[in-house]
């Protein structure tokens, strides 16, 4: 229920900031508020239907997806580079003006993914993530300026909320006991 979910978001409950953040995401395109994605197993499908894109939704999505993130949950990036690969995909690019949006927003997205990878454990990001190679001149510094704003703003809301601005790159040991399962 987005009343509950908005309370615990609110109240600063990580899980909940994500949780609501995807389902926005989802609302922003389809006919229910619920993601499919969070939706518990017992329940029946949703038989949600897609409908125009709602920017403003998508805003709310990516506000409480950045707060997750913020506080700590590295998929809320997964999920902004997520809703802005979304927006992309239904953004008009007829003119030249749609044309340089459009290639913000992939920007954004590929932006995040890289952040969220960089955040990561790094044996991970080294495998999964790196930044594009194509790109020159421009349009590497636009990408590059991109993604450090991207960091600043990131670091900057985990000191406000009174967190490290960076992550301990060290690993925890359950990572090590977990990785050798396998």
């Amino acid at each position: 229920d987005e009343t509950q979910l908005l309370e615990q978001a609110q109240a600063g409950n990580r899980y909940a900031m994500f949780v609501l953040g995807r389902n926005y995401r989802w609302f922003a395109s389809h006919t229910t508020f619920q993601s499919k994605d969070v939706r518990p197993s017992e329940l029946p499908s949703l038989n949600a239907q897609t409908k125009p894109f709602d920017a403003d939704i998508m805003d709310k999505a990516r506000y409480w997806l950045h707060q997750s993130a913020s506080n700590g949950l590295l998929g809320g990036l997964g999920e902004l580079s997520q809703s802005y690969i979304e927006q992309w995909q239904v953004t008009d690019d007829s003119n030249a003006l749609t044309k340089n949006h459009k290639q913000q927003l992939l920007y954004k997205a590929t932006a995040y993914t890289v952040m969220q990878g960089c955040l990561s454990p790094k044996v991970y990001y080294q495998k999964v993530y790196q930044k594009p190679t194509d790109l020159t001149g421009d349009d590497k510094q636009q990408f590059e300026q991109m993604l450090s704003q991207i960091e600043q703003d990131w670091s900057q809301a985990r000191t406000l909320l009174g967190l490290n601005p960076t992550l301990s790159d060290k690993l925890p040991e359950i990572f090590y006991q977990m990785k050798d399962i396998r």
